[in-house]
C-alpha cells in the first residue's frame, strides 16, 4: 500500500508544472555554465555597441518627446488668442455688459486651467489685459497691481514663440496677431512658465543609477537643468565636450572630468539647447574588457534559451492562468454559467474545478443576497420618502395662507407651485433612481420654499446644473435633505444675513455640487467629527448624511460621496462628489 503511495505521489510530482519547470531551469543554468567558459571571449562588442545604441536612443527619442509636448504647449499659447472675446474683454470701451465680462474672464480663466493641467511641465499661465487692467491666472481673475505692470513691462521686450531663461525661470510669451487698434498699443499678453522641477522630474527617468546623469545646457543664456544620481558634473562636461566643423555634436564620445571619464551622448534642441546624457565608463568598461570575446555569444546564446523558457511557460502556466483571469472577468461582468476546463491533469486541473464550484456557490449566495438587499434599500426609501417634517408642512401652508390674505396672488401661485412638485416628487414611487435634473429640481423647489418662509432672514443662491450632467442616473433624496440639514442646523439661529449657497462644478469625468452655508453653530472640533463620521465602517445606526454618503459610495462603486469641510462663508460646506466615466449609469 505504501509502495503504490509512493508511486503515485511520484508520477504526481514528475507530472507537476513545478518539476517541468525545474528541469527546463536546470538545462538553462548547466548550458550557460558550459557556454560562458567557452564563449565568453565574445561578448564585449555586443554589450558596447548595445550600451552607445541605448544611449543614443535614448538622447533622440527623449529630446524627442520633450520638444513635441514643448510644441504642443506653444501651439496651445498661440491658440488662446483665437478666442472672440479677447479683443472686446482686453477693450476697456467694449461694450460687453457685467455678465458678459465676467462670463468672457472666466471663460478665459477656465482655458489657462486647461493649459496648466494639459502638461506637467506648466507651471503657471499668466494673461495680462493691460488696457482694461485684468491679471488673469489659472486660478483666479484679478485686477492689475503696480508690479504686474512692471513685470509686464519686463515681458513686453520678449519675441514670441521663443523660450527664454532668467533667475532659474524658464519662460515663453505671446501677444497674438492683431490689436484692437493699431495706436492703442498692447492689448494682451500670454506668459507660460515652465517647471524646472517637473523638468527635473521628467529627465530623472534616464537616471537607471548614482553613475547617470542628464542636463540641458543653453550656451547663450549660460542657463543649465541637470539630472544625476549622484555629483553634478554637467557644467564641467559641457566646457570639455568636442564639436564637429558644422557646430554639432557626435553621437557617442568620451570625455575625462575630475580624473573620471564619462561616455557622453549630445544632441541639439531647438528648445532648451544642447541636451546631454552621460554615464560613468569606469564600472562600465572595465569588466567588459575583461570578457570581450565571450560575452556576445553569450548574450545570444541566453536570449534564445530565454525565448524557449517563455514559450514552454506561456504554453504550461501562462494560458491556463489567462483562461482563468477571463473566466473571472466574465463573473465580474455578472456571466456566471461559464465552466471552465483543462486538458491536462495538473494543479490547473483542481484550480478549475474549484473555480467551477465557487462559480456554482456564488449563483446561490448572489441570489440570497440580492433579495434581501433589494428589499432593504427598498424600505429604506419607503421611510425615507415618509420623513415629512410636520413644522416645514405646517410652516409653508401657513405663509400660502398669509400671502393668500393679502391678496399676494402672483407669489401665492409660485409657492403652491414649489410644494406641489415638492410633494408631488416625495410621493412618487415608481422608481428608487431618478435623473439628476430631477433630483436637482426637487432641491430647488425646497431651497425656494424655504427662501420664501425666511425671505427676511437669508438668501438663498441656487446655481444651474450643466445640460451634459441632467441624465446621470442618481439615487433619490440625495441633495434635498442636505438642503434641510443646512435650515436644521447650519443657519437655526441665524436671524439676518443668512446665505444658502448650491453650486455646481463640472469637469470631464467629475461633477462636485456644493451645499454650504454662513452659520456659526458648528465648531472646528464638530467639523471634525462629522468627517471622522463619514469614514466610520461600523454597523450603528445610519442616518442623514450618512445614509446619503452610504448609498452614493454603493450606486457609483466607490467613486460617488459626500465630503464635509468649512465653507469660505464660515459655515459648512458638504460637497456631494460623483466621479463620472464608467461608472455613469
Amino acid at each position: 500500500m505504501r509502495e503504490e503511495e509512493g508511486k503515485l505521489e511520484k508520477k504526481n510530482w514528475l507530472r507537476s508544472i513545478w518539476a517541468k519547470q525545474m528541469l527546463v531551469f536546470t538545462t538553462v543554468i548547466l548550458f550557460t555554465a558550459v557556454s560562458f567558459i567557452i564563449l565568453q571571449f565574445y561578448a564585449i562588442q555586443t554589450v558596447m555597441n548595445t550600451t552607445y545604441e541605448k544611449m543614443s536612443g535614448q538622447t533622440t527619442y527623449f529630446l524627442r518627446s520633450f520638444e513635441q509636448e514643448m510644441d504642443y504647449i506653444k501651439q496651445q499659447q498661440v491658440e488662446f488668442f483665437n478666442d472672440r472675446r479677447l479683443p472686446f474683454l482686453s477693450n476697456p470701451w467694449n461694450q460687453m455688459n457685467d455678465y458678459e465680462r465676467r462670463d468672457g474672464l472666466l471663460s478665459l480663466n477656465e482655458k489657462l486651467s486647461g493649459i496648466v493641467e494639459s502638461s506637467r511641465l506648466v507651471k503657471r499661465a499668466v494673461l495680462y489685459l493691460p488696457q482694461s487692467g485684468y491679471r488673469i491666472t489659472e486660478g483666479a481673475v484679478e485686477r492689475m497691481e503696480d508690479n504686474d505692470f512692471v513685470e509686464l513691462r519686463r515681458y513686453e521686450g520678449c519675441a514670441t514663440g521663443k523660450i527664454y531663461f532668467s533667475d532659474d525661470k524658464i519662460f515663453t510669451v505671446e501677444t497674438g496677431g492683431h490689436r484692437v487698434e493699431e495706436e492703442a498699443g498692447l492689448y494682451a499678453l500670454l506668459s507660460i512658465e515652465f517647471s524646472t522641477e517637473k523638468i527635473q522630474e521628467q529627465m530623472s527617468v534616464l537616471n537607471s543609477s548614482e553613475e547617470n546623469g542628464v542636463l540641458f545646457y543653453n550656451a547663450e543664456a549660460d542657463f543649465l537643468i541637470e539630472s544625476c544620481g549622484g555629483e553634478p558634473v554637467g557644467r564641467k562636461i559641457c566646457e570639455v565636450l568636442e564639436q564637429n566643423g558644422d557646430d554639432t555634436y557626435p553621437g557617442i564620445q568620451s570625455v575625462e572630468v575630475n580624473s573620471e571619464q564619462y561616455l557622453v551622448s549630445a544632441e541639439n534642441g531647438e528648445r532648451l539647447g544642447l541636451f546631454i546624457q552621460y554615464t560613468k565608463a569606469r564600472e562600465l568598461l572595465q569588466p567588459i574588457y575583461k570578457s570581450r570575446v565571450f560575452m556576445c555569444l553569450i548574450l545570444t546564446v541566453l536570449t534564445v534559451l530565454s525565448l524557449g523558457f517563455v514559450l514552454y511557460t506561456r504554453n504550461t502556466v501562462h494560458r491556463p492562468i489567462r483562461t482563468l483571469l477571463t473566466a473571472f472577468e466574465e463573473v465580474k461582468k455578472g456571466k456566471w454559467d461559464r465552466h471552465i476546463k483543462h486538458k491536462k491533469q495538473d494543479e490547473f486541473s483542481d484550480l478549475y474545478e474549484g473555480f467551477n464550484d465557487m462559480e456554482d456557490q456564488l449563483v446561490k449566495l448572489v441570489d440570497e443576497v440580492y433579495v434581501q438587499t433589494n428589499l432593504a434599500q427598498r424600505a429604506q426609501m419607503k421611510q425615507l420618502q415618509a420623513q415629512i417634517n410636520p413644522h416645514f408642512l405646517y410652516n409653508s401652508f401657513f405663509v400660502l395662507s398669509r400671502r393668500v390674505k393679502r391678496h399676494d396672488y402672483e407669489n401665492a401661485e409660485q409657492l403652491a407651485r414649489y410644494l406641489g412638485n415638492y410633494f408631488q416628487y416625495l410621493t412618487r414611487n415608481e422608481s428608487d433612481y431618478v435623473t439628476l435634473r430631477q433630483e436637482f429640481d426637487h432641491a430647488k423647489s425646497y431651497a425656494a420654499i424655504q427662501g420664501m418662509r425666511f425671505v427676511s432672514r437669508l438668501t438663498v443662491d441656487f446655481g444651474e446644473l450643466p445640460e451634459n450632467c441632467e441624465r446621470i442616473q442618481v439615487p433619490r433624496l440625495i441633495l434635498q435633505p442636505l438642503l434641510e440639514n443646512v435650515f436644521e442646523h447650519g443657519l437655526k439661529n441665524k436671524v439676518k444675513e443668512g446665505i444658502l449657497r448650491v453650486s455646481v462644478e463640472s469637469s470631464e469625468g467629475s461633477l462636485r455640487i456644493h451645499v454650504e452655508d454662513n452659520g456659526e453653530e458648528t465648531t472646528d472640533r464638530e467639523l471634525m467629527e462629522l468627517q471622522e463620521y463619514l469614514k466610520t465602517e461600523d454597523g450603528g445606526e445610519i442616518t442623514g448624511i450618512r445614509n446619503i454618503h452610504r448609498r452614493l459610495q454603493i450606486y457609483f462603486n466607490g467613486k460617488g460621496g459626500l465630503r464635509i469641510s468649512r465653507s469660505r462663508l464660515g459655515g459648512v460646506r458638504i460637497t456631494l462628489w460623483i466621479n463620472l466615466g464608467k461608472t455613469e449609469k
